[in-house]
């Protein structure tokens, strides 16, 4: 028999642990993140007194995510992964969700096409180690007072409002960049420190040219650390340019999508995703 309860702040040492096995490049800023946007949308599998498996959703407004489901080995095979499946969608779908989403990774795929996910796209990962530390033009560092701008830049072309965790996401985070054009923002990025390096998340932009700018600076910051970032497969010209600076593939996941195909963005704008678990 297996009880699930809502993840707590006393479950993030037991989550990194289970990140950290799977090679999953996060921190205990992202959960801490997860719980301060939906303290009752994350959750852990006990059996006999032991924590068992765990998993996350985010809600936005017209849409939600799964991620973070993992389960340690010694208990797989047994459902576990199923049950806490089912009880984030039942969560989700209470709450009125009509689409929802997630990244899997392989091992996962056969469970999530049996609950009616269906294949959307690649989403693809990549890493890179910086050696430049020149400065970049056209870009600046992102203050408080940019967010406004920056919440209604992402919001068409993430394709959902996702503005209380975009803010979230900044307080917590190692640095940000805005780039201009025309008085207007034409991009920004975000990121974040992990046990494995920085991790770009997010950074949408309108054209390759603003993308480049945003990473180059991102690298100009990182110094010898590694950098890694997640794009979809549709936005061709980004994945160009990621080779073009240096970016080399990592394994990737697959989008999946259960229910209406709502808030699918402009994926041609999305240079890093936020997260395998938030989009």
């Amino acid at each position: 028999m297996m009880e699930i309860r809502h993840f707590t702040a006393e479950d993030i040492p037991f989550a990194l642990e289970q990140t950290s096995r799977e090679g999953w490049f996060t921190c205990a800023g992202a959960f801490e993140s997860y719980l301060d946007h939906d303290p009752n949308g994350n959750f852990i599998g006990w059996m006999n007194g032991d924590r068992a498996g765990m998993i996350t959703t985010t809600r936005y407004v017209t849409s939600a995510w799964i991620g973070n489901l993992i389960v340690p080995p010694k208990l797989r095979s047994r459902g576990v992964g199923r049950r806490l499946m089912q009880h984030a969608l039942d969560h989700l779908q209470s709450a009125g969700m009509r689409t929802i989403r997630l990244d899997g990774d392989p091992p996962g795929l056969a469970l999530y096409r049996s609950l009616g996910f269906v294949d959307e796209c690649e989403s693809l990962r990549f890493r890179f180690k910086s050696r430049d530390s020149s400065a970049v033009s056209g870009v600046e560092p992102l203050a408080p007072a940019h967010m406004k701008h920056v919440l209604e830049f992402d919001a068409s072309r993430f394709g959902d409002d996702r503005a209380r965790l975009l803010e979230m996401l900044y307080l917590r985070g190692k640095s940000a960049f805005i780039a201009w054009r025309d008085s207007a923002v034409s991009g920004y990025v975000f990121t974040e420190e992990t046990g494995l390096g920085l991790r770009i998340a997010p950074c949408v932009a309108t054209d390759t040219e603003t993308a480049k700018r945003l990473l180059q600076a991102v690298s100009s910051r990182a110094g010898s650390q590694m950098v890694t970032l997640g794009i979809l497969e549709a936005n061709r010209a980004g994945r160009k340019l990621l080779d073009s600076l240096g970016f080399r593939p990592m394994p990737s996941c697959r989008r999946m999508v259960l229910g209406e195909h709502l808030a699918e963005g402009i994926h041609g704008c999305i240079f890093g995703i936020g997260g395998g678990a938030i989009g």
